[in-house]
């Protein structure tokens, strides 16, 4: 109900009466007026009455001023009407926006979430990583140790063969900076062997990352292959079937061709002996004529 409605509808109506009620003429009869005496008070009532509006005349007035009335009615109703509408667009607008606010505050969020969920993945990743790294360093630093330690006892033994054999020094640095360039390109070979690890390593992580797919598709392999051996062993009764029905025809084809066989023979055998009684007519024809004659 929209009481706005029902009072433009009520007051469309009152309208349409009142344009209809101008066009309605209303005759009266002639009244016979007896003539009245005259004196001062009814002359002084004369002059009054005649300064009064006729009624017709008050009616149409009352009539424009109620018209004047409700034409002010219709465009208040109007303005109502449009503040109504302005408002409610203002709070269909207001709504929207604040669903569309909300949504895009839980979008926010959720990507946040996702960032510091990245984040600290990243990080953990990077720390396994570094203490893999640093372990791998520990190793190799105690292998580098280790192999420094052996040239430290090989220089010593030989600068102890040096100077017992009288060599000069200089052989003796030569021999140092041989032993270190070997063993720097020992350090060389270790460091690629250790990018060779690292990069085997990721591209173990990679084929880690790649087994959950190809789990995926062996299990559809494993359920493709379990449909087609169902329909591989309902082939296979259908073939047996098929089987069993071509036998079954077969034998009764071959019973058919036997009593065809058999039908063949007895009508032979009737034939044989429709000939027979044809030549036995004949011949019993043929003495008939003889002794007639």
């Amino acid at each position: 109900m929209n009481p706005c409605r029902d009072m433009f509808d009520e007051t469309h109506h009152v309208l349409n009466f009142s344009a209809i009620a101008k066009e309605i003429l209303i005759e009266e009869q002639p009244k016979i007026i007896k003539p009245k005496k005259t004196n001062r008070f009814s002359q002084y009532m004369d002059r009054k009455t005649a300064s009064i509006p006729p009624i017709q005349e008050v009616e149409e007035d009352e009539k424009d001023i109620e018209i004047n009335k409700l034409k002010l009615i219709i465009t208040e109703l109007y303005t109502e009407i449009e503040h109504q509408k302005a408002e409610y667009e203002l709070e269909q607008k207001l709504e929207r926006d604040h669903i569309i606010s909300g949504y895009k505050q839980i979008i926010e969020d959720i990507k946040e979430k996702f960032e510091e969920q990245k984040v600290r993945a990243l990080s953990k990743v990077k720390i396994e990583y570094e203490e893999k790294i640093k372990l791998l360093n520990n190793h190799y630093s105690k292998l580098l140790e280790d192999q420094s330690d052996v040239i430290s006892i090989d220089s010593s033994s030989d600068e102890d063969d040096s100077y017992s054999d009288n060599e000069s020094p200089k052989k003796a640095m030569r021999n140092l900076e041989n032993i270190i360039s070997e063993q720097n390109n020992k350090i060389k070979l270790l460091q690629q062997e250790l990018c060779e690890v690292q990069v085997e390593k990721e591209r173990l992580q990679r084929e880690i990352q790649v087994i959950p797919k190809l789990k995926e598709q062996i299990k559809v392999l494993k359920e493709e292959q379990i449909d087609y051996f169902s329909t591989l062993s309902a082939a296979e009764e259908a073939y047996s079937d098929l089987q069993t029905e071509l036998r079954e025809f077969e034998r009764k084809n071959k019973k058919l061709i036997s009593e065809k066989l058999q039908l063949k023979e007895k009508v032979d055998q009737l034939e044989e002996l429709l000939s027979h009684a044809n030549d036995n007519t004949d011949e019993v024809e043929s003495t008939d004529v003889c002794n007639n004659h």
